[in-house]
């Protein structure tokens, strides 16, 4: 099975901010594996779960996928940090969304679960690792991703994910280890 195929946007990730139509297209054989494709649609291994397809599950050992994701954002930070010097906020919108979903992905797959973007406030409250008033923050970077204020927290929030994805991993080793 090769090209792209059309599948829907499930409730689970219904989000205006993320998808402006009913429907994403995405590559099946790029998806059987990890990989980041830049310019693919958000979630898109969150679309095939949700729709009930077979593809690479990347919370399922998310060791490598979240260590990538990490370097992605710090591309995107500096690329999204010099438009908002330049004043080019619009411009700088979709790599905003385009860390939030990296943020988002990290966050969920930390808990070894897909994102999920209906009630995702409700499920960030169950999450172990967390940065502090993480529901409150993403809210406002939802609302006004365009802001220069959005991106600072965001920056912030990756800085403390990334540390808790430390104690994490430490933790982890600890107790395999016993």
């Amino acid at each position: 099975m090769s090209g792209f195929f059309t599948c829907k946007i499930p409730m689970e990730m219904k989000s205006s901010l993320f998808f402006s139509a009913d429907e994403a297209k995405l590559s099946p054989v790029l998806l059987k594996e990890w990989t980041i494709t830049r310019g693919a649609p958000f979630f898109s291994y969150e679309l095939l779960y949700w729709n009930d397809l077979d593809g690479y599950r990347p919370w399922e050992d998310p060791g490598k996928p979240i260590e990538e994701l990490l370097c992605q954002w710090e591309a995107i930070q500096a690329e999204a940090g010099g438009l908002f010097a330049e004043r080019k906020a619009q411009e700088a919108e979709e790599l905003m969304k385009e860390g939030l979903s990296i943020y988002l992905s990290i966050l969920f797959w930390m808990h070894n679960g897909p994102v999920g973007l209906r009630d995702w406030k409700d499920k960030l409250e169950g999450f172990s690792y967390k940065p502090v008033n993480s529901e409150e923050r993403l809210s406002f970077i939802f609302s006004r991703p365009a802001l220069y204020h959005s991106f600072v927290q965001l920056s912030q929030l990756f800085t403390e994910l990334k540390k808790l994805y430390s104690k994490m991993k430490i933790i982890s080793k600890k107790t395999s280890k016993h």
